[in-house]
């Protein structure tokens, strides 16, 4: 690793440590629930908030995947701090998940 790919990692690094508070209070839910995800979501129709729009994005990608039957792996790259395989995971709990992300910190 170079010094520019270690400084590029470390600026990553910051820019979650930064933002992670953010962007869980606001993607809470108004009961203050934490969707847990670092997504803009699927803003469907009269969709309220944040935290509704990255719970339809979660129940769009079940859906697809339910409805094709699947039970199997999956992988999500990119995956934040996990809250989509984690969604995923919870309403799905046969399938397995493999999540990467480019931070170490995530």
């Amino acid at each position: 690793m170079t010094n520019s790919d270690l400084l590029a990692s470390n600026e990553i690094d910051d820019f979650y440590r930064h933002i992670r508070g953010y962007w869980g209070h606001l993607s809470a839910s108004l009961a203050g629930e934490d969707s847990g995800m670092l997504n803009f979501g699927y803003w469907a129709n009269e969709c309220p908030d944040l935290y509704t729009a990255q719970i339809n994005f979660l129940d769009k990608i079940v859906g697809t995947l339910d409805h094709q039957g699947f039970v199997g792996q999956g992988l999500e790259i990119g995956c934040g701090i996990g809250g989509i395989s984690i969604g995923l995971l919870k309403k799905m709990p046969a399938t397995r998940m493999v999540a990467i992300d480019i931070s170490p910190i995530n």
